[in-house]
């Protein structure tokens, strides 16, 4: 900064100069910072490969939309939508950055399949990939289900349902053909036909998560047809137990009729917090035990015990210090040794283990301090003073 009055003697004046990475005239330590950031859109967490943000950017600069391309499964990245939406979009495209923060928001295809008991005209396989289809416009590229004249059944829908002005949904999804029964093919369902709904909030092995519901037209008194498999994975803490018509039943079984009139079935879930596919509530329990040891009803602080653990559920070692007049605490051992898995099970304080299949004790370990001084009598030396005369 220059001085506003001039000195009294010769004076040498020092230009500086402070980073200008716009050109602007205005130092950039000086400038407001912006943040170019990249959003996954509707997939969310769902994403792969996002681009990374871009955060101090001054404005007047010259940047580039990434050439990295997200993925997601049951996706197919379809570009960027802008805002402001004055600026490119285009994989590799230069701009001027704004005065503003700029969001470039992932857009997204999603696959759409559709399975027939039947198969399909004009195609072999029971499965037909309806490829990768823009979420909001018309469902497009639906096959048509097979149903010939010697059967025994008529196409009757869709499931979920399609009809004119469809559109297609904001996810991954597979439609089913739903089939009645058709003795004498004549291109009409038999009449004493009911309406059987199977519900999963977890979606099913076969037509994905999305699918929570498969709706089905079946014969009384058949065989129930169950078309799909409730999901049920190893990390999702619950076991399927089989249907019940009761949304909020905790028990279920496994239907065989059809019965005469239109029925939901709900898969019923319990809890597995173990993830070996058998509910808690039918597997052994088992339980830790902390024992003082040698001294017994002296010590004081000692952990609580825990009940009622399954196997395999992630337990931790207390990291309480018990105490006892006369005695130091030293540890502890443990029976058994090993844990579900096979490891060693632990001995110090806030380690982690799974379960066995056996109650575990932890027993505690002790040395003598008869003085109190908090000092082993191990490592202390006994000196004894004799008076005479």
């Amino acid at each position: 900064m220059l001085p506003s009055i001039v000195p009294s003697s010769a004076t040498t004046y020092k230009l500086i100069y402070g980073p200008d990475e716009n050109n602007d005239g205005t130092p950039d330590t000086e400038e407001t910072k912006y943040t170019i950031t990249y959003d996954p859109g509707m997939v969310g967490t769902n994403a792969s490969n996002m681009p990374s943000s871009i955060t101090d950017v001054l404005a007047g600069t010259t940047q580039q939309v990434s050439n990295q391309q997200p993925t997601a499964t049951g996706y197919r990245f379809a570009g960027w939508n802008v805002e402001p939406n004055i600026l490119p979009t285009n994989s590799g495209a230069s701009y001027t950055m704004p005065a503003q923060n700029v969001t470039f928001t992932a857009q997204w295809d999603v696959q759409i399949t559709f399975t027939s008991a039947y198969g399909f005209a004009g195609s072999s396989g029971y499965t037909y990939d309806g490829g990768y289809q823009a979420p909001g416009r018309l469902l497009s590229n639906v096959p048509t289900p097979l149903d010939n004249s010697t059967d025994n059944v008529v196409f009757i829908a869709w499931q979920p349902a399609i009809d004119v002005g469809t559109v297609v949904p904001t996810g991954p999804t597979v439609y089913i053909a739903q089939y009645a029964a058709d003795e004498n093919n004549d291109g009409i369902p038999d009449k004493n036909q009911v309406t059987i709904t199977f519900y999963s909030e977890r979606g099913f092995t076969t037509a994905g998560g999305a699918t929570k519901e498969i709706v089905t037209v079946q014969e009384p008194n058949g065989v129930l047809n169950i078309p799909d498999t409730p999901l049920d994975t190893s990390v999702d803490k619950v076991a399927f137990v089989g249907w019940n018509t009761d949304p909020n039943a905790e028990v279920g079984s496994m239907p065989i009729r059809v019965p005469t009139e239109d029925m939901t079935y709900y898969a019923i879930y319990q809890p597995d917090m173990d993830g070996d596919g058998i509910p808690d509530g039918e597997e052994e329990r088992f339980s830790i035990t902390y024992d003082p040891g040698i001294v017994g009803t002296l010590a004081t602080g000692m952990p609580s015990g825990v009940a009622d653990v399954p196997a395999g559920n992630g337990q931790t070692v207390s990291n309480q210090k018990p105490t006892a007049t006369g005695w130091i605490f030293d540890g502890w051992s443990v029976e058994p040794i090993r844990d579900y898995e096979g490891n060693p099970i632990p001995i110090s304080g806030s380690s982690i283990f799974r379960m066995p299949e056996a109650n575990v004790t932890f027993t505690a370990l002790w040395v003598e301090d008869a003085n109190g001084d908090g000092v082993s009598d191990e490592e202390q030396v006994e000196i004894t003073f004799t008076i005479t005369g």
